[in-house]
């Protein structure tokens, strides 16, 4: 079964809105093989250079400034709350079935029951529905697709780096990733750019992730290897709520009280909750590393039991 479908993304000032939407485009692409995947931005620069340099599938990239060309595909849609405005709205309201928002990540447990619901859009007389990425069963899921091989082994014996470090802020964890072997993307990334393809790679090949936002998180989540997130910044705080809720998340994966407290201390200064030191918390955290990458891989073979956003987005996709 082929479905065409036009995406809509607006990127607002970082790398993971335009590479979590090349993710959903290209897990659409390879259920989808004969149709076309269109994805329409005002950031196509961004997309074109994150998109793997060989063997990524045929995924088309216009400007928002290109609706005098459009056609709608049969499914569209809105990434992060965007909505495309009246020039494309009247063209999928003519030619399109279904529209389908999806919004940003959040662990929290209100999005567990917000699967498949309509949308509301004053302009839109077309069916609607809506979808909250989430980790907690029967949401729904978290989108799982890599850019290197699904079967890539995730159990670092001999990492090439013992961090990769990719965040909004590295003050409150600075002193603890000094070493040589940090993958560190704020000085790496002055001399070259780097595909998502690669920046992949280098996530699987570390002993510890420190991750940012939502496309990292993502693939985090699901890869089996010991990570620390950093919540996208939002006004009154309100990221707080996502690191707790993921701190709730989390717990059950843990059998020592005390790895899991340290832990929670780490991500909650890494995050500004706490103005901690927390180099003792790390140590005793890394002294028992083979135990925290047990909750990890508990943690990665729940996902795997777990519909992911792209079957749950699929599904709905498939009725009409």
């Amino acid at each position: 079964m082929n479905k065409n479908i036009d995406i809509f993304c607006s990127v607002i000032d970082n790398f993971g809105d335009a590479g979590y939407t090349l993710r959903v485009a290209a897990s659409f692409k390879n259920q989808y093989r004969n149709s076309l995947i269109n994805i329409y931005t005002d950031c196509t620069e961004l997309f074109f250079k994150l998109m793997p340099k060989e063997g990524s599938p045929q995924i088309n990239v216009f400007s928002m400034d290109s609706s005098s060309d459009y056609h709608a595909s049969e499914v569209v849609l809105g990434m992060f709350q965007f909505f495309p405005d009246e020039r494309y709205i009247d063209f999928i309201n003519r030619e399109s079935k279904l529209f389908i928002g999806v919004d940003y990540f959040t662990p929290e447990l209100w999005a567990k029951d917000i699967k498949a619901l309509p949308l509301m859009h004053q302009g839109l007389r077309i069916k609607t529905l809506f979808f909250v990425p989430n980790v907690h069963a029967e949401s729904s899921g978290i989108l799982r697709f890599s850019w290197k091989s699904q079967g890539l082994p995730t159990d670092v014996l001999y990492p090439r780096y013992i961090s990769n470090a990719y965040l909004y802020d590295y003050g409150p964890v600075e002193k603890l990733l000094p070493q040589e072997s940090v993958f560190n993307w704020k000085i790496n990334t002055q001399n070259r750019f780097f595909t998502q393809e690669e920046f992949d790679e280098i996530l699987y090949s570390s002993k510890y992730n420190w991750i940012r936002g939502e496309d990292s998180f993502s693939l985090a989540l699901w890869s089996g290897i010991p990570f620390f997130w950093q919540a996208y910044k939002q006004k009154e705080t309100r990221h707080f709520k996502k690191v707790w809720a993921f701190n709730e998340f989390i717990k059950p994966f843990f059998e020592d009280a005390q790895m899991y407290k340290r832990y929670v201390n780490v991500v909650n200064t890494l995050n500004g909750i706490y103005n901690n030191d927390v180099t003792d918390d790390f140590l005793y955290i890394d002294k028992k590393y083979g135990q925290l990458k047990d909750v990890f891989e508990k943690m990665k073979e729940y996902f795997l039991k777990q519909k992911t956003l792209q079957q749950n987005l699929m599904e709905n996709i498939e009725y009409l």
